[in-house]
């Protein structure tokens, strides 16, 4: 069994963050696609998918963070392939977890559903879990985490057949469970205050100030829920 994960990055600004070094110290090694730069590896990948049991290599994939939104693939016609690769991946059991546009591919590549500018509103900056009654016993310690760092405007509006939505906000599914292998959050538990900041330089002048004020005390919870994450990762 491969002891690789393989990470699609979608943007240069939007990085593996803290669960970078979460990974290494299970002595994961990382191997980043970087889609803006290098789409058709994505198609490689399905093709390689299609051909061969790729669990032997990687023991999990990770979906991260990006602009675009699920179902933009006129756009970023790259979309449409991890659309294809996520099942494929779920299927060989390697597992898979979505991060923010990441949990939104999974969605959509599963059957679910994706409210773009989800009318309950964009969540910028820390968002309150409320946590399943049903957690399953290995996962019942992450409802100790309370907030955590978001920035986004779409919303998961149907889950797939067959997942379970774990926790959720008051305007979205923040993480969803399928089966053994998907995990997916909405949420950035990846980020530390420099990628905070980084983000913040386009945001309203008030705004960016309020949310780069508060991260820090919220930090530590965030960067907990990131570890559960990345120990769920490493199995």
């Amino acid at each position: 069994m491969g002891r690789k994960v393989l990470v699609i990055q979608h943007e240069a600004d939007i990085p593996l963050g803290i669960l970078a070094d979460m990974l290494d110290k299970h002595s994961l090694e990382i191997e980043i696609i970087k889609a803006w730069t290098e789409p058709e590896q994505i198609s490689i990948l399905v093709e390689r998918f299609l051909t061969a049991d790729l669990s032997k290599e990687y023991v999990a994939l990770i979906v991260l963070g990006g602009r675009a939104n699920a179902y933009a693939v006129a756009e970023h016609p790259y979309l449409a392939q991890i659309h294809r690769l996520l099942p494929l991946a779920l299927a060989q059991e390697i597992k898979v977890l979505g991060i923010c546009l990441g949990h939104q591919l999974l969605t959509v590549a599963m059957d679910g559903e994706v409210e773009l500018s989800a009318k309950a509103g964009p969540e910028y900056g820390r968002v309150q879990l409320s946590w399943s009654e049903d957690l399953p016993l290995e996962l019942a310690k992450w409802s100790h985490v309370k907030s955590v760092y978001a920035d986004h405007a779409d919303c998961v509006s149907k889950i797939p057949t067959g997942a379970k939505v774990l926790a959720t906000s008051n305007k979205c599914v923040q993480i969803m469970q399928l089966g053994e292998y998907g995990l997916s959050v909405q949420f950035h538990p990846e980020v530390d205050e420099h990628i905070v900041r980084d983000w913040q330089r386009t945001q309203e002048v008030q705004l960016a100030a309020e949310i780069i004020a508060d991260f820090p005390k919220y930090a530590a919870e965030n960067a907990q829920m990131c570890q559960y994450l990345a120990d769920w990762v490493a199995g």
